[in-house]
C-alpha cells in the first residue's frame, strides 16, 4: 500500500474470479488478494471488485479506480478518500 498526498491509497491487487464468496484472501507476493463471486466477462468482475473495495474502505463506488490491469488478474487500484484502510492491505 502506498499512501498518496491527496488523501488516497494505491496498491496492487490480485483478483481470483468465480470464487464461492467475495472476500479478502491471504496476501501473496506483495499483492493484496480478493476472491470474487463473479465471472470475468463484460466487466462484471471489475464492477464487483470496485463494489467490494468501496465497502471495505468505507467509501463510494466512484472513489475506487482501477488504474492499470483492466483485463488482467493483477490490478493497480487507487482509492480516493477512504473512510478506513482494511488490515488485509497494510504492509
Amino acid at each position: 500500500m502506498k499512501p498518496l498526498a491527496q488523501g488516497s491509497v494505491r496498491f496492487t491487487c490480485k483478483v481470483i474470479t468465480r470464487a464461492k464468496t467475495t472476500c479478502w484472501d491471504t496476501p501473496r507476493a506483495g499483492h493484496a488478494v480478493v476472491r470474487l463471486n463473479a465471472a470475468p466477462t463484460d466487466g462484471k468482475a471489475n464492477a464487483a471488485l470496485r463494489k467490494f473495495l468501496a465497502k471495505s474502505f468505507a467509501t463510494t463506488f466512484s472513489e475506487v479506480h482501477i488504474e492499470h490491469g483492466q483485463s488482467s488478474r493483477i490490478k493497480l487500484i487507487r482509492v480516493d478518500h477512504p473512510g478506513r484502510v482494511p488490515a488485509e492491505i497494510l504492509d
